[in-house]
């Protein structure tokens, strides 16, 4: 008989930001048939949280809780790590398996271990969650430091916990700068004492109705529909004949009346070089059909977020771990030569 996969689900967040105050609101609402495992990092040699959540304290005796103390997961204890969760997927068997790292844990690279060839046949990622503490979060600690980076990049919901002890305009300026990110979120959940619906849970990580199109559909010509100035999109096939690139899973393209738009997704095997990348998102200057170009890619390991405004590239380590993902917006009459364009985009594919 094959075991299903185990759902996980990440719980990040900065210290004292509510991250074990949500995985008890969450196990509250468990299911009484199911059976979860909560995996417990915390940065001391002696584990406090683990000891908050164990079975007796949350009176809830279909729960099982391991600890992985002393070491961060994302870096020393990554070892550990691994074997906690192939333990877990061999010996325990949950329905559903919710990670807390320390407050100082980088999520991207728990995902990695997830999606390691160790441990990916065994578990299905799902939603990730990362608290803030919105009385004490300024947006500018957002935007400078790479471990909030990090946290804001990698989730799927947002909780901005605490909000009866912020004010109204700290909140609303959280609020705004965290409905601009990209990849954007599922959800922005403003809440007291971490109050969250289990129905939060379910989804698959990195799926998301804002995405431009679908991560599910094999090569194809369409997009889901899009609203530009509020006029409705009209869906085209290719202006161009395409040919097959191997990695290459969708194309998608649209056109309406103010502007038309493309975009490529690749499979997450795929690795680009990204001097080469970068060299095209800079010859975009020379292209002033294009009006903004953005693209995610693996580049190694780590991922990079290019971008193009007029007359400008930028490019920056972004923690996405999905897949990799080019979308071009062009004027609406623009020739563009997509094919040499597509060329040059695989000519920039080190390896598949």
């Amino acid at each position: 008989m094959i075991k299903p996969n185990v759902a996980v689900n990440l719980i990040s967040g900065a210290l004292g930001s509510g991250k074990t105050t949500l995985v008890r609101q969450l196990i509250e609402q468990k299911p009484p048939e199911e059976h979860w495992a909560l995996l417990i990092n915390e940065f001391g040699a002696i584990g406090i949280d683990g000891a908050i959540l164990t079975p007796s304290a949350l009176n809830n005796t279909n729960v099982s809780t391991h600890e992985i103390p002393g070491g961060c997961i994302c870096c020393t204890a990554q070892g550990d790590l691994k074997q906690s969760l192939l333990d877990i997927a061999n010996n325990i068997c949950p329905h559903r398996l919710i990670i807390e790292p320390t407050g100082l844990g980088e999520p991207d690279t728990i995902v990695d271990v997830l999606k390691s060839p160790e441990c990916s046949p065994f578990f299905d990622i799902q939603t990730l969650f990362s608290v803030f503490d919105a009385s004490q979060t300024q947006t500018a600690e957002l935007q400078e430091k790479a471990i909030f980076q990090s946290l804001l990049n990698m989730a799927d919901v947002i909780l901005l916990n605490k909000i009866d002890l912020a004010s109204s305009e700290q909140l609303q300026t959280l609020e705004n700068y965290c409905q601009s990110l990209f990849p954007p979120k599922r959800n922005i959940l403003k809440t007291q004492n971490a109050n969250t619906d289990v129905s939060e849970i379910f989804g698959e990580h990195f799926t998301n109705e804002q995405f431009r199109f679908s991560l599910h559909k094999t090569q194809t010509s369409h997009a889901s529909p899009l609203l530009v100035d509020n006029i409705p999109p009209s869906i085209y096939n290719l202006p161009y004949e395409s040919k097959d690139i191997d990695g290459l899973i969708e194309r998608a393209y649209q056109k309406t009346s103010h502007a038309q738009s493309i975009g490529w997704v690749f499979n997450s095997n795929v690795v680009f070089d990204w001097k080469k990348l970068f060299e095209l998102f800079e010859h975009f200057s020379q292209t002033p059909e294009i009006l903004r170009a953005k693209g995610i890619f693996r580049v190694g390991n780590p991922r990079m977020l290019f971008q193009y405004v007029p007359q400008q590239a930028s490019r920056e380590i972004i923690a996405y771990r999905k897949d990799s993902r080019l979308e071009l917006l062009l004027e609406e009459n623009a020739e563009f030569d997509f094919i040499a364009f597509e060329q040059a985009l695989e000519s920039a594919i080190k390896s598949r």
